[in-house]
């Protein structure tokens, strides 16, 4: 004979133990992504605000589930990862004074001013794939070690 009420106690401790494997997964995964940001990205730290500080994880509800995103406030990430100029189907893109009423530059010993100047563009970095693909390993990796602790449990 069956204990029904065993059977359904059991059941809601096996959906909230899965519940908890999950997030803690995402965490981690999330975790994961913000240090190999931080760790394994090949472009070099400009300033002490960079975009390697400025990584953030967040778990997005959806309705068919969860998904881990990277996100960052500064607003030249996007060319960083995706790169630019010649990378791009945008092409290069000028460059112009901002303060002055030109740019300074030395070439090979020589003073140039220029109004404007076209920049040949940045290669893309692609740094935040290569970490979301990273968390994506830890991620399936972590599921299956608490998916095996929940269903031993149930």
């Amino acid at each position: 004979m069956f204990n029904l009420e065993k059977l359904k106690a059991d059941h809601r401790r096996a959906l909230n133990d899965h519940k908890s494997a999950v997030a803690e997964a995402t965490r981690i995964a999330g975790a994961h992504a913000e240090q190999h940001v931080r760790s394994h990205s090949t472009f070099r730290r400009r300033s002490a605000s960079s975009l390697k500080d400025d990584t953030r994880a967040r778990v997005v509800r959806t309705r068919g589930g969860a998904l881990l995103k990277l996100q960052w406030s500064k607003k030249h990430a996007p060319f960083i990862e995706y790169g630019t100029g010649k990378y791009r189907m945008t092409g290069e893109y000028p460059i112009r004074p901002r303060r002055a009423r030109a740019l300074r530059f030395v070439i090979r010993g020589r003073v140039i001013f220029a109004k404007k100047v076209m920049h040949p563009g940045v290669r893309p970095y692609k740094f935040g794939w290569k970490a979301t693909h990273s968390a994506g390993r830890v991620l399936e990796d972590r599921l299956e070690v608490g998916m095996a602790r929940v269903s031993r449990r149930f």
